[in-house]
């Protein structure tokens, strides 16, 4: 029976059948695509497609020469990077597409959904996701279902800093209050 494949996934799995895997002395190896030299099996990184025996295909490159070619292409489409970055981590930390934030932050004007500032607020850096950090166990990711808004970097950090919980944030803010007035 034929195994119903994408035109990408069947350029994947060519390619990995050019680059086959074979034993030195016991060892599997494979040979670069880029250096051409054969290394161990271990020195490349795992793919997320499977091969037509469900086994996970290896990269191409060796892992430095990856590194290498990450490099230069970063260096060469800083924009399309920094996008395919941001997705990346849209979609392994808060379960997002880029079209979910920004319909999410079309939803709140554009606009920081603490302060309102029209911008992050740090430079080079881009906005925050606050999420309910009690609703998931690991540290800086979300199932997605907690996320509350996109704030600006000062506002991020200061909820982070009163550990999200409201009744401190009051008291700050309070806190705030009380000592602007005496100093009027």
């Amino acid at each position: 029976m034929g195994h119903p494949c994408n035109a990408e996934t069947r350029r994947i799995i060519s390619q990995a059948q050019r680059a086959p895997v074979f034993e030195i002395g016991g060892v599997k190896h494979k040979v670069c695509s880029r250096c051409e030299k054969p290394k161990p099996l271990s020195e490349f990184g795992i793919r997320k497609e499977l091969d037509l025996d469900g086994n996970p295909l290896r990269n191409f490159r060796c892992n430095p020469c990856n590194a290498d070619y990450q490099t230069e292409y970063r260096q060469k489409n800083p924009e399309q990077y920094t996008l395919t970055r941001r997705k990346i981590v849209l979609r392994r930390n808060y379960h997002m597409t880029m079209e979910q934030w920004v319909a999410l932050f079309e939803s709140q004007g554009c606009v920081c959904a603490v302060c309102g500032a029209d911008n992050p607020r740090s430079e080079g850096r881009w906005w925050c996701i606050d999420h309910d950090h009690s609703c998931c166990p690991t540290a800086g990711k979300s199932c997605g279902k907690c996320v509350r808004g996109i704030v600006c970097h000062p506002c991020n950090k200061g909820m982070g800093c009163f550990s999200d919980d409201p009744a401190l944030l009051i008291k700050a803010a309070k806190f705030v209050q009380e000592h602007k007035a005496l100093l009027i």
